[in-house]
């Protein structure tokens, strides 16, 4: 079995199989996170809702921020 990538409205987590927590990261007041996937091992990419919403890839080992991308929406 695998690791599972969990975002959940208030927080992304990477669940072991044991069901151990082994990796967290809070979503920011007045944001959200609803979208997050793995980007090989040691990476993840998510989407923070929020003003402005942003794509971010974080790197989770050891966990830092690595890059963010504003959304840019409408017409």
């Amino acid at each position: 079995m695998e690791n599972l990538l969990l975002a959940h409205q208030f927080a992304v987590k990477l669940i072991s199989p044991e069901k151990k927590v082994l990796w967290n990261l809070d979503a920011p007041n007045g944001t959200e996170i609803h979208t997050a996937m793995p980007i090989g091992a040691e990476h993840v990419l998510y989407v923070q809702n929020g003003d402005p919403a942003l794509v971010k890839l974080v790197n989770i080992r050891p966990a830092k921020p690595k890059k963010n991308f504003k959304c840019q929406w409408g017409i």
